[in-house]
């Protein structure tokens, strides 16, 4: 036991004192280099505008971005098929062809467009502000060297979106994704050691303000878990259990292909253990990807080959990481999924699509025009909506109201009847509605939460207002009128008064009626005229049940015993029963019931009233016993015999109601 501790402490001071090493810079004099002398340059009109490293495995100078005649000063991995870019600087202004860079006659690296102006300069600080010649390495590292070969400015103290074997990310240092495969600007994640914490962030673009980021899930060294934390963060060496590790003040990526945060303390902890593939066979690369993935890449030096991931922090980053303001790890609109590779892809939901195809990073957009809560104007048509379902998908942050304890069916009804809800996400009883832009949009088999999403479901033509009609009146009141302007100034006045307002009074009605209409077609009830009832019963000829407000009678919408229907004729239309008319097919049409027979549509034809319900094909005994309101039971239902006891079903806790509204101007006393 004590030989092996004592190998195992042997192999920890070891392992300690490798790391050590990277703390202190490569010098130019330890790594084979072909010096650049000054004045020497390279230009976009050459045919291999680059300067290679000793081995040719990498390259520095003017990289052409695929399918653009644009180009980057870049280092790339220059041995492969696939010339992977792993530093670039002008990354948000490529120049076009005819641009230079050059190591000036008084030893600076500038980069100058295709018409001569300065676009980039290499920023060296310290004593040394001049180079005396420029190397690129075989570490992957272009540098500028001082008149004692001394390094005095290199890529890797400015990395872009990538690290590199023996590269090193220091305490207040970050590199950024890209914006897209082939926009090497930064993108809207980034990757920053800040004071002993790895975190990723999610930042806006183009400003580069960070938003209020919280990551779900900590990568802790010994006991890797998920937890709810407050600060954004994916590593923290101070605390793993009740044990204190030293802080983590650097990121290292070692010449093994390990990569690990090195303590105060001088210990490392791995993050990945890419080791696995020796650095002699295989090219390592960790990238800041596009989708917000910190992933370590490995390629065969020998024989056909692809970058394939050695680790990736974290590991679904879908559920990872929110962030508010912003669109979350998608864009808005979108949601975030794990693919088949475990990969995050951005997507729609039902009946939406990308805003930019070539790029599902920037969110979607409704393929309808939106509900809004102002009409202006008349129109013919009308716009139903449903809702459709996404199971395992929700959407964090940004509610606007909220419900609890409710069903899913009073979810859907209360969306649907909001013109201000886009979509309702239902958790477990609880209904949370949201207003477009939604954000922060994730799915997967541990989220237990449905989406319903409001999408139109057809468009209904509205009877327009008869303006032929009002114009003969206005016509016939105008010749009146005209008789009359002989007279006094005053009865003038008066007559003229009295026309205006006859006319208002007859549009207006006209406008109610239509809007009364339109809203009991929100209900998803279809608005039968009296002529296709008439029809549709052969002149209401079968009697089904009479009731103390009116007659039951049969009908056939068109052939076929599925489309068999039973109308409810009013008796008696007054005033009165208008208002009722209109306000019970209002409740009925919200409410559903296994005990209760559904109600189709309706008829509000001028004087006539008629309410269009399924037909119960186990029997005519049911309608025998109609109500006289227009609820009647179905004939299964064992509180048949009390018509008095409807509401308490409806009341009851297992009942399947969508709503029931105590207030609502029902005279529950008809039954």
């Amino acid at each position: 036991m004590a030989s092996s501790a004592s190998v195992s402490s042997l192999f920890f001071r070891l392992s300690s004192l490798s790391w050590l090493f990277l703390l202190f810079p490569y010098s130019s004099l330890s790594q084979p280099s072909n010096n650049i002398t000054l004045g020497s340059s390279l230009s976009t009109l050459q045919a291999n505008p680059s300067w290679p490293s000793p081995s040719g495995e990498f390259a520095f100078g003017l990289y052409r971005l695929p399918n653009q005649n644009l180009f980057l000063l870049a280092v790339w991995l220059d041995k492969i098929p696939e010339r992977t870019v792993v530093w670039s600087a002008n990354g948000d202004s490529p120049v076009q062809r005819g641009s230079r860079v050059e190591l000036t006659s008084n030893g600076q690296l500038v980069l100058y467009g295709n018409l001569g102006a300065q676009t980039w300069k290499a920023n060296v600080t310290g004593p040394v502000a001049f180079a005396a010649s420029a190397a690129m390495l075989d570490t992957g590292e272009f540098v500028l060297k001082g008149s004692n070969s001394s390094r005095i400015w290199g890529t890797f103290d400015n990395p872009t979106d990538t690290l590199l074997p023996t590269q090193k990310l220091a305490q207040n240092s970050s590199i950024f994704s890209r914006r897209a495969e082939d926009d090497y600007s930064d993108g809207k994640f980034q990757l920053f050691l800040q004071l002993d914490n790895l975190a990723i962030y999610i930042v806006n673009v183009p400003t580069g303000a960070i938003y209020n980021t919280s990551i779900g899930v900590a990568y802790n060294v010994l006991i890797p878990g998920v937890y709810t934390i407050s600060s954004p963060f994916l590593y923290n060496g101070d605390t793993v259990a009740s044990r204190s590790l030293g802080r983590g003040y650097q990121l290292v990526f070692d010449e093994k292909g390990y990569i690990g945060m090195l303590q105060r303390n001088g210990s490392l902890f791995n993050l990945t253990w890419g080791g696995i593939f020796p650095t002699r066979e295989f090219y390592h690369r960790a990238t800041m990807d596009i989708d917000g993935v910190f992933r370590q890449y490995v390629y065969r030096k020998t024989g056909r080959s692809s970058w394939m991931v050695a680790g990736a922090i974290p590991s679904d980053i879908c559920t990872a990481i929110i962030s508010y303001p912003g669109s979350g790890v998608c864009g808005f609109n979108s949601y975030c999924k794990l693919d088949a590779n475990q990969k995050p892809r951005c997507e729609c939901p039902i009946g939406y699509s990308y805003s930019k195809p070539n790029n599902t990073l920037e969110g979607c957009k409704p393929d309808f025009t939106p509900e809004t809560c102002n009409s202006v104007g008349f129109s013919n048509e009308q716009v139903v909506y449903e809702m459709k379902e996404m199971p395992n998908t929700t959407w964090i942050v940004s509610d606007f109201e909220q419900y609890s304890p409710v069903d899913e069916v009073f979810c859907k009804s209360s969306c649907l009847k909001d013109c201000m809800c886009a979509i309702a996400i239902f958790d477990n009883g609880t209904c949370l509605k949201k207003r477009l832009p939604i954000s922060n949009g994730r799915a997967g088999p541990s989220i237990k939460a449905k989406t319903l999403v409001k999408v139109p479901q057809r468009t209904v033509s509205l009877p327009s207002p008869d303006f032929c009609e009002g114009k003969k009146d206005k016509e016939k009141l105008v010749h009146v009128g005209s008789a009359l302007l002989g007279g006094s100034g005053f009865l003038n006045f008066f007559f003229v008064a009295a026309i205006c307002l006859t006319i208002y009074y007859s549009y207006h009605k006209k406008l109610l009626r239509i809007h009364d209409e339109s809203s009991l077609l929100r209900l998803n009830l279809r608005s039968f005229t009296f002529k296709q009832l008439e029809e549709a019963t052969h002149g209401f000829k079968e009697e089904l049940g009479r009731g103390g407000f009116g007659t039951v009678f049969k009908g056939v919408l068109t052939s076929g015993s599925s489309n068999i229907i039973a109308v409810k004729r009013l008796d008696r239309v007054v005033q009165e029963t208008e208002r009722e008319f209109k306000t019970e097919v209002s409740v009925i049409g919200q409410t559903h019931h296994k005990n209760l027979v559904r109600l189709l549509g309706f008829c509000d034809d001028g004087a006539h009233r008629l309410l269009v319900y399924e037909f119960m094909s186990n029997g005519s005994q049911i309608h025998d016993n109609i109500l006289p309101s227009t609820y009647y039971l179905k004939k299964t239902t064992k509180y048949y015999s009390s018509v008095v006891q409807i509401w308490e079903i409806l009341k009851h806790p297992e009942s399947s109601a969508s709503q029931i509204e105590d207030g609502a101007d029902l005279r529950w006393s008809r039954f």
